[in-house]
């Protein structure tokens, strides 16, 4: 379960810009949206992506290249959305 407490453990000493943006999203929703525009840019290696209906937001985070993330890859993940969305 380390990986899904490690995101409250760690300490963020600085933010990036794409991170600034989000947290200044007016809602949580339009901030999902901002880091889905902006992540690219800071983490090359992940592929970021939203998808809207009537009821539902889906936020999806996939590896671009290499085998399929394992489950502390996606634990991580998970729990660092949830840490910032807090």
């Amino acid at each position: 379960m380390l990986a899904l407490h490690l995101p409250e453990l760690l300490e963020w000493p600085s933010y990036n810009v794409g991170e600034l943006v989000a947290r200044a999203s007016p809602t949580l929703r339009a901030a999902f949206q901002r880091v889905v525009r902006y992540a690219s840019l800071f983490y090359a290696h992940l592929s970021f992506g939203c998808e809207e209906s009537a009821q539902e937001f889906v936020l999806t985070q996939r590896l671009r290249n290499g085998a399929p993330g394992g489950r502390y890859g996606n634990e991580y993940g998970l729990a660092t959305t949830l840490f910032h969305a807090r």
